[in-house]
């Protein structure tokens, strides 16, 4: 959660300094319009991280309640590998991009409170 904190300040801080930098008189590119534009795509990528932190929870509780409700047999390495990646994509994540989705989800398989928040959901599916 203060990771989830820390990720939303930076990110206020961030779009504050952009509406700050964007205030100013128009001039030529300079350097300073070259760091306003890495601060902008700092802010976005932020907030694509960010908006996975719900969709990773979602994804991973519903594909736990269908091996719990057992529609899904985890011993069948395939139909699990196949309803995790149908989990994903239904949660919008880019599974079609290998290394961005394995970004995403080491970002956030070994936070505790993410972890804490699946658990409890799962219990509602028992």
């Amino acid at each position: 959660m203060k990771k989830i904190l820390l990720a939303i300040s930076v990110a206020i801080i961030l779009i504050l300094l952009l509406l700050l930098f964007r205030s100013c008189e128009p001039r030529q590119k300079t350097e300073e319009n070259e760091f306003t534009e890495e601060i902008a795509e700092t802010i976005e990528e932020t907030e694509e991280k960010f908006d996975y932190v719900n969709a990773f929870i979602e994804a991973n509780t519903d594909f736990t309640c269908q091996i719990i409700r057992g529609e899904l047999d985890p011993t069948d390495e395939e139909a699990a590998k196949t309803a995790l990646s149908e989990a994903y994509e239904k949660q919008q994540f880019p599974v079609e991009d290998d290394a961005t989705l394995i970004e995403i989800i080491e970002a956030y398989k070994t936070n505790d409170e993410i972890t804490a928040i699946i658990k409890s959901r799962v219990k509602e599916c028992q």
